[in-house]
């Protein structure tokens, strides 16, 4: 009996010190150990694909939805994923870098990693209703990779940036709301 108590109570007490959040790193730095890289600009050329005044002007084109619309556009290019998958790293990026305004959730977030050849387009919640993923993989596919194929990151990001633009200006009264799927009728 004895024996079955000091066991319960060295369960209790290994439990109660492996739950210390005394120790637990906040939240925000859990995702910098993912390997995310800082938010410095719309567009985060971390696999310096493009030239400086080529990200001048992605730049200019993204601050004009912002500025007009209020939706953050944002591009990140890195060199590998690091072995994770391309979605787990782009939701990792677009929560940590809190992309869009947090009342809309009206963010988009590129990404292109190089040497994996992975491209997605992360949308928020609040402009799903404009940019389903059916939508954003037919930009990748249609308008993205003819121009990565000849090599013009430039033109494929630009281009790509413009239709996903023009879809929010042509749909401002649905930047916001949640897309649900229709119920069928039985």
């Amino acid at each position: 009996m004895i024996k079955n108590t000091l066991y319960f109570l060295y369960l209790i007490l290994s439990i109660s010190l492996g739950c210390n959040t005394t120790h637990q790193q906040p939240r925000a730095n859990a995702f910098k150990s993912l390997n995310v890289p800082n938010l410095y600009a719309r567009v985060n050329d971390y696999a310096d694909i493009l030239t400086d005044p080529e990200e001048d002007q992605l730049n200019d084109l993204l601050k004009s939805l912002e500025d007009s619309i209020g939706s953050q556009l944002i591009i990140l290019t890195i060199d590998s994923l690091d072995e994770r998958t391309i979605e787990e790293y782009s939701m990792d990026v677009a929560n940590d870098w809190r992309i869009g305004r947090a009342d809309y959730n009206d963010g988009i977030l590129i990404t292109l990693a190089m040497k994996d050849r992975k491209i997605r387009i992360e949308v928020g919640y609040g402009l799903e209703q404009i940019i389903r993923d059916e939508i954003a993989k037919k930009i990748i596919d249609s308008t993205m990779l003819p121009e990565f194929r000849k090599g013009d990151f430039y033109s494929g990001l630009t281009k790509a940036s413009q239709v996903l633009i023009d879809l929010i200006y042509g749909n401002p009264n649905l930047v916001g709301n949640k897309w649900t799927p229709e119920k069928k009728e039985e």
